[in-house]
């Protein structure tokens, strides 16, 4: 692989944005993403905060406008740049949800490593690009 900077997937981003045992926001910084990316890190906010009450109005606000700031600071990539039937060939392969294989095919064309939290995405994308969680362990 390559000394690119990884591919976050949702999983990982949100985790930077709500937990305190993740490495700083700025490990994000300049990595790459889906724009699909930002639709579920902005459903994953909604949830926590308008089903799970696990936020106030406040910090709610606050991390919508750091999710809205990170597109700043990160690649974003779209469906026509990595292309329709390669990552319909790796959902195939993998068995995996297309926008998961977006993930995985995004990772193989930039040669570099993809950083999930997701245990089945990142089992799928071991066979195929390197892969790792943002909060360190298997």
């Amino acid at each position: 692989m390559s000394d690119a900077t990884p591919v976050f997937d949702a999983s990982s981003l949100v985790a930077v944005l709500l937990d305190d045992e993740t490495p700083p926001i700025s490990v994000l910084y300049d990595g790459h993403v889906l724009n699909l990316t930002f639709y579920e890190a902005g459903n994953v906010l909604w949830k926590v905060h308008a089903l799970r009450d696990r936020t106030t109005a406040e910090e709610h606000a606050e991390l919508v406008s750091m999710l809205a700031d990170l597109r700043r600071e990160l690649v974003v990539h779209d469906l026509n740049e990595i292309g329709f039937e390669t990552v319909m060939q790796v959902a195939t392969a993998t068995e995996l949800t297309f926008y998961d294989a977006g993930y995985i095919a995004c990772a193989e064309a930039l040669e570099t490593t993809l950083v999930t939290e997701d245990s089945e995405l990142l089992a799928a994308a071991e066979a195929r690009v390197d892969g790792r969680r943002v909060r360190g362990g298997p």
